[in-house]
């Protein structure tokens, strides 16, 4: 039966179909590939991996099962955003750093904060500040009026009786 028993075949099978990640499907295919007796060098090109990979998923696999194909964490490149300096300036009004708007954009963002910088798209910014668990928002058009009846009036509410006034507007 190849590398693998019945029941880790059986595993390995519903994971390569159903696993809801799909990196452990991929992994679930290539080592269900080997116990079916496929060559590491032919699962490796069919998967398009190194070997040195498959041998990797191969004693993780044994050493703890599924569980063992979960992506480790820490690996990969540290990301070189410092959260702390972004969390610094947003707490702030952009004209403490000599930006003259009221509210932050994406691009004055990027300008004040060091760590951001390296980012020359602003859809990059904006991944960052998602990653975050902050959403850049478009401000909303306000109208104001000197009037000090404004509010009520463009609520539709007279000012005398609190009923709706009708429009005058005949169709």
């Amino acid at each position: 039966m190849g590398i693998w028993g019945e029941e880790q075949m059986k595993e390995l099978d519903l994971a390569r179909g159903k696993h809801p990640v799909p990196h452990i499907r991929i992994k679930a295919m290539a080592l269900w590939n080997l116990g079916c007796g496929k060559s590491q060098r032919e699962v490796a090109e069919f998967v398009g991996v190194y070997r040195h990979a498959l041998l990797s998923w191969t004693r993780r696999y044994q050493a703890h099962g599924l569980a063992g194909l979960e992506v480790e964490e820490g690996r990969g490149r540290p990301s070189m955003v410092r959260e702390e300096e972004i969390r610094e300036a947003l707490a702030q009004s952009p004209r403490n750093f000599g930006i003259y708007q009221e509210r932050w954009t994406l691009d004055s963002l990027r300008r004040v904060v060091p760590s951001l910088r390296q980012f020359r798209s602003l859809r990059s910014v904006g991944y960052v500040l998602e990653r975050m668990g902050l959403a850049p928002k478009r401000g909303q058009y306000q109208r104001s009026s000197p009037d000090p009846e404004y509010l009520k009036k463009k609520s539709g509410q007279n000012v005398i009786s609190g009923k709706h006034l009708k429009s005058r507007r005949k169709s």
